[in-house]
């Protein structure tokens, strides 16, 4: 009896196995009802992203149908999958009905094949690095079968002809334009016609070169910097092309590079689009319906961004372990018609599957709604997002948008402030102000004309003076030393000679004046920062140190008021350290006052009059120079040159000191680290 209860246990044990790998070999690892990972998203309380619903589930992960490393997969028009397979050296069409392989593509002449493009579903391109060439094989609308066409292989171009011929990754626009990315190439995307001749780079990543780089192509020959070695510009790592004929790019991840790694190009190459990025190699681009752009990356993760490079959610991730959804190294993905992504793990020769969820769906109606001008419905799809997510950035700034151009102004400014979107806050404050100046013109003009004869009659008749008892107080006040001593500061770069040697002798001013109008500049100063017209403001009273603003703003003042006396005492100058030092504190005061009309101005300009805010901050910056070169001149008797070679050696001195203090900082901290280190050491 024993006996045949264990045989009937190892019965079963077989049985359950021998099912377990037939499953295995048809495809299926597992189906999820649930993801296997989070998803994130920007919302409004922050800049960076966060986890939300989910936007897609991993539907299946599909093994052991004769792939051994797929490197890319492209998706036709009628949905059908192809799979380039680079180990095995073909490309074959996947059906996702019977999760099988229905047709393979070999040739001769394959030898590494990595990307493929499939264009008008009637001719696949193949790029293959190790045959240094691009095969173009035609579809037979019959047999659905594809036989070899043509082939293209090293430019003949003179200005291709230093570089290799390794085409990895390829895409081609409805002109049978090529655009290849090739093993090697740094200096762009390579552009080739239809009958294979070389149009040059289509775009190119720049080099951000460091302070130390830039100083080393002054000094240096082109030979010392042929010896030292120059940084090399980021290479580009896929390429693909919309329907509409707009490239898309990628770029490969460089630690400590500021450079976009995806990129949307216009027809000059110039990047369009300002997405969000995470620090990993995007791997792949694909664009789906809506322009939805869909970005695997190195990690794993696959992000999605709308047209205009606003990213939408992140989900997936990397798992060495056969789950659904996880990658161990993900190479390449696409999407079919019903935005169903297909992704493949070329370590594990697996092809992903994720369908959308009924939150993404929503997004997806409410950009299609958008794009087709129907802003009323597309507001109404993005409020239910918003219901199911009332922190969501897209859905604010689609509302936002949507309400911009359907002109309800008001409401589109109020969305958009709460994703920080000032562009389109801008532009929806332009109009506001535009209709209220068109409505209220006529006011303005009689106004202004009223002021202007109110003070033609002031003016005319003395009525200041008529009116005796203001007029007695007006005087009252101005004879007051220290009013006195305020407008004197203020009035300097009216009659700089002849106040500046008021100053140098103290028959005008006090320093009491200047130490309130070091102050009153320096509230100015904060007030620019955290007080400008939403469009304008930077940053916000809680971002800033204003313990590092203290020590700067009055260390500097310092340092140039005790930097130009130690130097002025080498160079005979009549200047005392106090008189330097309320020269220093007036010439300060232009500045300030350009502070005060750019910060109210902040409150009705727009990002259009933005040139006239900067302008009339140059101009007060200008006249702070300009009245400390006065100033350094007159208060020291000094011709020309001798204040340049004063100015010169006094900020040579400032250096010096911020320098050395550094350093000082710097060695006193390493000291004390290493005492501390000594201490734990003797009383462990």
């Amino acid at each position: 009896m024993k006996r045949k209860i264990i045989a009937i246990v190892n019965l079963f044990i077989i049985i359950l196995s021998t099912l377990c790998m037939l499953i295995r070999q048809d495809a299926s690892i597992t189906y999820a009802a649930d993801a296997t990972s989070s998803t994130y998203a920007k919302d409004i309380r922050s800049s960076y992203l966060s986890v939300t619903q989910d936007a897609y589930l991993p539907e299946k992960a599909v093994v052991g149908v004769g792939l051994s490393t797929p490197s890319d997969i492209y998706i036709d028009s009628n949905d059908n999958i192809y799979i380039c397979d680079t180990k095995n050296k073909n490309v074959v069409l996947y059906d996702n009905q019977t999760k099988s392989i229905i047709y393979t593509l070999t040739y001769d002449g394959f030898k590494s094949p990595k990307g493929i493009w499939l264009l008008n579903d009637t001719l696949l391109y193949v790029a293959d690095s190790s045959a240094n060439k691009v095969f173009v094989f035609e579809k037979n609308e019959v047999t659905n079968d594809f036989s070899y066409l043509k082939e293209f292989g090293k430019p003949t171009s003179p200005l291709f002809e230093s570089q290799e011929f390794k085409p990895a990754k390829i895409a081609v626009d409805r002109s049978k334009n090529m655009f290849i990315i090739g093993e090697s190439i740094l200096e762009g995307i390579i552009q080739l016609s239809d009958d294979g001749t070389f149009l040059g780079y289509f775009s190119s990543n720049k080099v951000n070169k460091t302070l130390k780089e830039k100083m080393q192509e002054l000094i240096y020959d082109d030979e010392i910097l042929d010896l030292i070695g120059s940084t090399q510009p980021p290479a580009f790592n896929n390429v693909y092309v919309d329907n509409h004929g707009l490239v898309y790019s990628t770029t490969s991840y460089a630690l400590d590079s500021n450079y976009d790694r995806i990129k949307k190009h216009n027809t000059s190459g110039k990047n369009i689009i300002n997405a969000y990025c995470v620090g990993y190699t995007p791997i792949d681009i694909y664009v789906g319906n809506n322009n939805v752009i869909y970005v695997a990356w190195s990690n794993g993760r696959i992000s999605t961004y709308t047209e205009d490079g606003e990213i939408l959610f992140s989900f997936a991730g990397s798992s060495n372990d056969d789950i659904a959804g996880l990658f161990s190294s993900i190479s390449s993905l696409a999407v079919d018609s019903n935005n169903n992504i297909y992704a493949i793990d070329d370590k594990k020769a697996a092809i992903h599957k994720f369908v959308p969820t009924e939150y993404t769906n929503l997004i997806f109606e409410a950009l299609a709604l958008y794009q087709q001008r129907n802003y009323k419905d597309s507001i109404s799809k993005w409020e239910q997002v918003l219901a199911l997510n009332q922190v969501s950035a897209i859905a604010h700034y689609e509302i936002g948008l949507n309400y911009l151009y359907s002109q309800e102004y008001q409401k589109a400014m109020e969305h958009l402030k709460l994703v920080n979107d000032k562009e389109n806050y801008s532009q929806a404050f332009w109009e506001i102000r535009n209709s209220w100046l068109q409505a209220n013109m006529v006011i303005i003009v009689v106004v202004l004309i009223a002021l202007l004869l109110f003070l033609f009659v002031c003016q005319q008749l003395k009525i200041r003076k008529q009116i005796v008892v203001g007029g007695k107080l007006i005087e009252k006040v101005n004879n007051i030393k220290l009013v006195k001593d305020m407008k004197f500061n203020t009035s300097v770069l009216a009659h700089p000679y002849d106040n500046f040697y008021y100053l140098r002798t103290n028959k005008k001013g006090s320093t009491l004046s200047c130490v309130i109008t070091i102050f009153l500049v320096f509230i100015i100063f904060i007030w620019s920062i955290i007080g400008k017209g939403y469009i304008f403001r930077t940053t916000t009273a809680d971002e800033i140190d204003i313990l590092a603003l203290i020590v700067g703003y009055f260390g500097i003042i310092f340092l140039l008021t005790f930097c130009n006396w130690l130097v002025s005492s080498i160079q005979d100058g009549e200047g005392t350290f106090m008189a330097i030092y309320r020269m220093v504190i007036v010439s300060l005061i232009p500045y300030a006052i350009s502070l005060i009309v750019v910060t109210l101005l902040s409150y009705v300009a727009t990002t259009n009059e933005v040139f006239i805010l900067q302008l009339i901050q140059y101009v007060g910056i200008g006249l702070s120079l300009l009245t400390l070169f006065l100033g350094i001149m007159n208060v020291h008797f000094y011709t020309f040159k001798k204040t340049i070679i004063s100015i010169l050696l006094t900020v040579l001195l400032v250096f010096v000191i911020i320098l050395v203090a550094l350093l000082i900082i710097i060695l006193s901290t390493k000291l004390w680290q290493f005492i501390e280190v000594l201490l734990k050491e003797v009383f462990r």
